[in-house]
């Protein structure tokens, strides 16, 4: 995506937050970003989600909106990133970014495993010659030096997945 599309995205956001009249404008516009954000991701492996909310971020600060907290917008949608939509588990990618978020820098032998698995929607897509469910395996034989509260969880997530529960 260029800048165009994404101020383009932006105003759309911001045209949305002027005619909400619920009484949390922030809850509705978090919400409906996150929709948008998996929509893109699904569409394309590469679309930038810190990028979509700075452009709605600096967008609504500039109209100085009565009801807008930026930093409630950036905390709420990454609280949301972590956790899946429509209930079930998340997408590889979604977890990905987690642990390069959280991981850093992420160990030089996890690393191939981290890169490929943001290209994979779940276990069973393929990523070149390897199962999603390989790669996941390969990650977590090599993440032992990742720790930490994120860490444990996110191994959980993934050995529920291989499991599949």
């Amino acid at each position: 995506m260029t800048k165009k599309d994404y101020i383009a995205f932006a105003k759309i956001f911001v045209d949305a937050f002027d005619r909400i009249d619920a009484e949390e404008p922030m809850t509705v516009l978090t919400l409906l970003m996150k929709d948008v954000i998996n929509l893109f991701r699904r569409d394309n492996k590469r679309f930038d989600a810190e990028r979509f909310r700075d452009y709605i971020t600096d967008r609504l600060k500039r109209r100085s909106h009565p009801g807008f907290n930026p930093r409630g917008l950036r905390k709420n949608t990454i609280e949301l990133d972590r956790a899946p939509l429509f209930g079930g588990e998340r997408s590889l990618s979604t977890i990905a970014m987690e642990i390069g978020n959280d991981w850093r820098p992420v160990n030089y032998a996890a690393k191939p495993y981290v890169d490929a698995m943001r290209d994979l929607d779940s276990i069973n897509d393929m990523y070149m010659m390897d199962s999603g469910r390989e790669i996941v395996l390969r990650f977590l034989c090599n993440a032992g030096s990742w720790r930490g509260e994120t860490a444990r969880r996110i191994k959980k997530e993934l050995n529920a997945m291989l499991k599949g529960r």
